[in-house]
């Protein structure tokens, strides 16, 4: 039967042994390992730095997107105010034109008095001559 002190000892022999390769065959990678390290680190800097300017520019986005909606809100509030202002002066317009209208029927009605009036005048005058004639 299997005993654990026959697995202790093979567990530890198989550790040395792999140990050993690893210091002899192993530490020969060990600096293109350090080269690749420091790639991967300076990789992850550049792309720490691109994700902080990312940011940045996102922040200044965010801003940039609350002030065309203030924007937006404020033209929304002038329209408003315009249509308001708008309806007034609408309602004025309208009473200004019932107003030209009654000053038209005005000037019609006083160019038919003036017509008569004219018209009463020249038969004034004709009675005037012939008045005149006859005294």
């Amino acid at each position: 039967m299997f005993k654990i002190k026959n697995f202790a000892y093979g567990f530890l022999t198989g550790c040395i042994i792999i140990g050993a390769l690893w210091f002899t065959i192993g530490r020969i990678n060990l600096p293109e390992i350090k080269q690749a390290l420091n790639r991967v680190n300076g990789d992850y800097e550049v792309v720490q730095r691109d994700y902080d300017e990312v940011r940045i520019d996102a922040d200044g986005f965010a801003g940039d997107i609350s002030e065309v909606g203030g924007t937006a809100r404020n033209i929304n509030n002038r329209s408003r105010s315009i249509g308001e202002r708008f309806a007034v002066v609408d309602g004025n317009i309208r009473h200004i034109a019932a107003e030209v209208d009654k000053v038209e029927e005005w000037n019609r009605q006083s160019i038919k008095i003036n017509g008569r009036l004219g018209r009463i005048s020249r038969e004034f005058r004709d009675l005037s001559k012939k008045s005149g004639i006859q005294n």
